[in-house]
């Protein structure tokens, strides 16, 4: 599932906790810490940051995709 949030009158580090959430995967029903769910994000500096430091973090951060 693409994920396409509008940052217009958002705050940074809000935006990016939020999407940190989704590419986690915290968001869906059937969460659990080890699993890489599938979901994107159409935002990449920011949210880096707010992923957790694991082994998992750079498969997440390969979902997240820029809209010209």
């Amino acid at each position: 599932m693409d994920h396409i949030l509008d940052a217009k009158n958002k705050k940074l580090g809000r935006l990016a906790s939020e999407v940190a959430l989704i590419l986690q995967g915290k968001k869906k029903a059937d969460y659990a810490p080890n699993k890489d769910n599938s979901d994107k994000v159409v935002i990449k500096r920011a949210v880096w940051n707010m992923l957790p430091k694991n082994h998992l973090r750079s498969r997440r951060i390969k979902r997240l995709t820029f809209e010209k």
